[in-house]
């Protein structure tokens, strides 16, 4: 079974033009001015994160075999992780510029919010704040961790595939999905499958197991001699069987 992974940030491409038309402009208006004091075309870095998300979405379900559910807007986010829904770790944006159901200039580090989200409504899931921002605050790792969560710089670049990918391997290591808790036949005694089976066909083996005993008990007894099983006298064979 795969890893069971929710990825919630603004920036996942929503592969309808009007829907990531609607995210780059509210991208432009948030934080376009602050871009191009950086010397970015705001619509031009929206193109290329778009690209990038494309092609980390595609590293992490089809080269990790991860099963992504997406959220792309903060209130769905937070439905789901009050939900009913379990995912073996759960990945979160810090700040959400793109996204218009939230007041503008009230979107940055507006994660924190659902990291402490989790924590009441689920049950250990490891945590993973995935964001740019922490290159400019250096406060933000340890505001992270202490709501129990693992910070991790997104630098727009390949090496973030691998860096994620690897966070998620390591964080789910425990659970029972991660590949390495798949059950295998190597070096399994005849008890480890015993115990394993299902707890009706226990009985209902047993009842097998006897009857085969019984039979070639039976079968191996000379008329007028007592049958045996496991050393315990059971009954005479009479003659003539």
């Amino acid at each position: 079974m795969a890893i069971r992974v929710l990825l919630a940030d603004d920036q996942i491409p929503w592969n309808d033009d009007a829907l990531d038309d609607r995210v780059k402009s509210e991208i432009v208006a948030e934080i376009g001015e602050k871009l191009r004091k950086k010397g970015k075309d705001p619509k031009v870095a929206y193109e290329q994160d778009r690209a990038w998300f494309t092609e980390l979405i595609q590293y992490l379900s089809v080269k990790q075999g991860y099963d992504l559910t997406f959220e792309r807007e903060y209130f769905g986010a937070q439905k789901r992780i009050r939900g009913k829904d379990r995912f073996d770790v759960i990945v979160i944006d810090l700040s959400w510029t793109g996204d218009h159901t939230l007041p503008r200039g009230e979107r940055s580090n507006i994660g924190l919010k659902l990291i402490d989200d989790v924590a009441p409504h689920t049950s250990g899931i490891p945590v993973i704040a995935f964001s740019q921002n922490f290159e400019s605050d250096s406060e933000l790792m340890g505001i992270v961790t202490k709501r129990n969560a693992f910070p991790l710089q997104k630098h727009y670049s390949h090496v973030d595939y691998q860096a994620l990918s690897s966070a998620i391997a390591y964080l789910t290591r425990e659970s029972e999905t991660h590949p390495s808790k798949a059950p295998t036949s190597i070096g399994r005694t005849f008890w480890d499958v015993f115990s394993s089976l299902p707890r009706i066909v226990i009985p209902i083996g047993l009842l097998v197991v006897l009857a085969v005993v019984l039979g070639f008990a039976h079968v191996n007894t000379r008329p007028g001699d007592t049958v045996k099983a496991f050393g315990v006298p059971l009954y005479t064979k009479k003659s003539g069987e």
